[in-house]
């Protein structure tokens, strides 16, 4: 598609996507791709504002990088923003999952849940699975418990962890949902069954266009380094398996 300001996904192109899947009836759609600029078209501008299962994405302030974050789309509502924030260990590992935080008051980005979170939210409600925080502050969904890392849990001593994460039990296969092209979509190329019911992740797999690539326990050379959006998609899948398979989540 063509390049228009700096997202990789034009607007006619996510309008022709958002239509297609629409069809298809997955349980949630999730839009990794910032987008903190005002759609043009009508169409569009309107899919966005109505698509009740469409989660978008914004950034959180980082203080120490000087930033005040990315805007979340002008069109989706609170409720159905996600921070796409990740955190990295020391030596560049994603190793954790950030599931909720306060946004810093300068924030660009008003979403307290992760994007990954959100998608889980969705998706879990469909089958009446819903959400509340214990008097801990934990996070608990259903009958299972997702307990917050404490500044002194393990090897994590003197984290800030004033902000709900877990430990990422990544899935044991690095290939985690089946990938398709955004053409693959449009020409009709898929099994409509392969969207029913599931969670989608549009987001950019490519290395040239936009550098969202991590070091993870799969690998962490460049050539090892995997997408942001697997990344959301691994994270998206450690909730809805310790809810629905009761998978274990790690501990220490």
């Amino acid at each position: 598609g063509e390049l228009l300001k700096g997202t990789s996904l034009s607007d006619k192109s996510l309008n022709l996507l958002l239509e297609k899947l629409e069809k298809y009836q997955p349980r949630a759609i999730g839009l990794d791709i910032y987008r903190d600029f005002k759609a043009e078209p009508q169409d569009l501008i309107a899919r966005l504002q109505q698509t009740e299962n469409l989660i978008g994405v914004c950034k959180g302030s980082d203080t120490t990088a000087n930033s005040n974050g990315i805007a979340p789309p002008p069109e989706i509502p609170n409720e159905r923003q996600g921070f796409s924030d990740f955190i990295h260990d020391a030596d560049g590992v994603v190793r954790r999952h950030l599931m909720f935080m306060n946004q810093e008051a300068v924030s660009l980005c008003p979403a307290s849940y992760a994007f990954s979170l959100q998608m889980a939210f969705r998706y879990l409600a469909a089958d009446g699975i819903l959400p509340n925080f214990t008097p801990e502050g934990n996070l608990q969904i259903g009958n299972t418990v997702l307990k917050n890392i404490s500044p002194r849990t393990g090897g994590y001593q003197g984290i800030d962890a004033n902000s709900g994460q877990i430990l990422l039990n990544w899935r044991s296969s690095k290939k985690i949902a089946e990938q398709v092209t955004l053409t693959e979509v449009l020409s009709g190329q898929i099994n409509p069954n392969a969207v029913k019911d599931k969670i989608v992740l549009i987001g950019v797999a490519a290395k040239a266009d936009f550098p969202d690539y991590w070091a993870t326990p799969y690998g962490t050379k460049l050539d090892e380094q995997m997408p942001g959006v697997l990344v959301q998609a691994h994270m998206v899948s450690q909730i809805i398996s310790a809810i629905k398979d009761k998978r274990a989540l790690l501990w220490v």
